[in-house]
């Protein structure tokens, strides 16, 4: 009778565990499950993405082949008439395109024209800028000779005379440097005037 009792305990402590062990189990399942759908998902879209890429590669992303065109129209031949509409605008673009292009060659002549006034410009800056540069060098020789006028012996008459040289040269770089001023307002107007044409 006792033996019966613990025979029958046991059973039913297995049973019970069969039972927790059955539950547990689906109680994980969905978890699983729900871990598989998602990395199952990711794969697809990975191989998605991995066939979009070689049929850009292999195909471009710009203009459509005409193969892809002959399976358009195959599909639907209806499309035939936008594409010929298509084609007719693109003749279009085409002709404007070439018509701006003559149209702009028209300015280049006149830009080669500011391109040699330019070239002037820049050969007479450089011409006054010498000049500029020798006029200040002697400028600087006397100033420094009439330093020195009482260790020379200069009587009054040379040291007047020095002294307008000294003013007139003082003129003539001021005359210089405004030629050259005007000079640099040309060159950038002239510099400006050619882009613009060009463009």
């Amino acid at each position: 009778m006792a033996y019966r009792r613990l025979h029958g305990l046991q059973g039913m402590r297995l049973l019970q565990m069969r039972i927790k062990t059955h539950i547990i189990k689906k109680l994980h399942d969905p978890f699983l499950n729900y871990a598989r759908d998602r990395r199952s998902i990711i794969h697809r879209r990975i191989a998605a993405a991995f066939c979009i890429f070689c049929m850009l590669f292999l195909t471009g992303c710009g203009k459509a082949s005409d193969n892809a065109v002959k399976q358009v129209l195959e599909k639907d031949p209806s499309f035939r008439r936008l594409l010929d509409a298509k084609e007719r605008v693109n003749a279009k673009i085409s002709s404007l395109k070439s018509e701006i292009y003559s149209l702009k060659q028209e300015m280049e002549p006149k830009a080669l024209e500011l391109q040699v006034k330019l070239q002037e410009r820049r050969t007479e800056y450089r011409a006054k800028s010498d000049l500029l540069r020798d006029s200040s060098a002697k400028l600087k020789n006397i100033r420094k000779l009439l330093t020195k006028k009482g260790e020379l012996s200069l009587t009054g008459d040379e040291i007047a005379i020095w002294n307008k040289r000294v003013s007139a040269l003082e003129c003539e770089i001021a005359s210089i440097q405004k030629d050259l001023d005007d000079l640099q307002s040309q060159i950038r107007v002239l510099k400006l005037e050619i882009k613009i044409l060009r463009q």
